[in-house]
């Protein structure tokens, strides 16, 4: 379909789920739930609302979705959504703030703030917003909670839900643990009541500022595992990527003013191992080609999917200097998407650097 054609189009830009919960409603949920979508992560959405019976409307999955998902009970209704823009048919918009769940899968965090501007009019005031989106964005530098709070107000009634997830095997009813992050641990705690099911275990956690950061950082980490396996250099490298991509991780996390403990947990650790090192991976898939050798744009060209990191890498080394964090590999991920680096030279760079303490306080700078 011409529509979800266009959405993977977006280069690199990762996907918006948004799901407004009204307290006084949550767990039992009954009526009509509207979905609006273009990517896979609304699927989860999709399974919170079979777990409490209620109805779904949502639009027709893109084909390589639908066949993914064969065997997911299949969903009734469309609704019209304009893909890549903030452009949403008010009448629509209204339709679904009255309902009871919204959920809302766009295909860029660049735009997001163009349709919370849209939303926040309709948005009931006893909303909860729960926001997956992971990415930085790229002019502000603002995380997903900040833009939201910023145009939905509110604050108290953000959080964010992340952790390593596939898509399609939380689509498929594949055990998977995830981790709802809020200011307000009353509002984490009810969400993970609400969000909870026998396949979909989530923790609680009180460091959102963390959890996006991490969230952000893993898909960049995973398109330098990527190009390093396609090197050839081994499992070795590997591990000692995705180690040093957490300190580098950790650092940012830190120097932010987030929670030390974050990292380790399922929105850090977790999601980067498994972004890094998944057959499903879009960043490390990405990664695997621009080792081959491919130009980044054929790939994106190519691709049917969306490779959140390409984008997030310039907000995130942007970020890095802002706050003078040295971030080695985030740098030199950079130089091969966007300075037409060379695999091999970002490695020797690298491999080439001043040996110090893994225990020691990190060198800040620029590079």
């Amino acid at each position: 379909m011409a529509i979800f054609r266009n959405v993977y189009f977006w280069q690199g830009l990762i996907g918006l789920l948004f799901v407004a919960v009204l307290f006084m409603r949550v767990p039992m949920v009954s009526g009509l739930v509207p979905v609006l979508a273009a990517a896979a992560w609304v699927y989860l959405a999709w399974r919170f609302v079979a777990h409490h019976r209620a109805r779904v409307r949502a639009p027709a999955a893109p084909a390589p979705i639908d066949r993914t998902l064969a065997k997911v009970p299949k969903i009734s209704g469309t609704v019209a959504a304009s893909a890549g823009t903030d452009s949403i048919d008010p009448a629509e918009m209204q339709a679904f703030m009255s309902s009871q769940i919204i959920g809302q899968d766009l295909v860029c965090e660049q735009i997001a703030r163009g349709v919370y501007r849209r939303m926040a009019p309709l948005l009931p005031a006893q909303a909860a917003v729960v926001v997956t989106t992971k990415g930085i964005e790229e002019v502000s530098l603002d995380l997903p909670l900040d833009v939201a709070g910023q145009e939905l107000g509110g604050a108290e009634r953000l959080a964010v839900l992340s952790g390593p997830s596939f898509a399609r095997e939380v689509a498929l009813g594949r055990p998977t643990a995830l981790v709802v992050a809020a200011k307000e641990p009353a509002l984490a705690a009810r969400l993970q009541r609400s969000v909870s099911s026998r396949e979909l275990r989530v923790y609680t956690n009180q460091d959102p500022l963390g959890v996006q950061v991490a969230g952000a950082l893993k898909n960049v980490m995973a398109i330098a595992v990527g190009i390093a396996d396609s090197l050839g250099l081994g499992a070795n490298a590997r591990a000692a990527l995705i180690t040093r991509g957490l300190a580098e991780m950790s650092r940012l996390v830190l120097a932010l003013g987030g929670a030390p403990n974050t990292t380790a947990g399922l929105a850090g650790l977790g999601d980067l191992v498994l972004t890094c090192t998944g057959e499903l991976s879009r960043n490390r898939r990405v990664g695997q080609r621009l080792g081959l050798g491919e130009r980044l744009q054929d790939i994106l060209d190519s691709s049917r999917s969306v490779a959140e990191g390409v984008r997030t890498t310039v907000a995130v080394r942007a970020l890095a200097r802002q706050s003078g964090v040295e971030m080695p590999i985030v740098h030199e991920v950079h130089r091969i998407l966007h300075e037409d680096g060379r695999p091999q030279e970002g490695l020797e760079r690298l491999l080439s650097r001043p040996l110090r303490s893994e225990e020691g306080p990190p060198r800040t700078g620029r590079e």
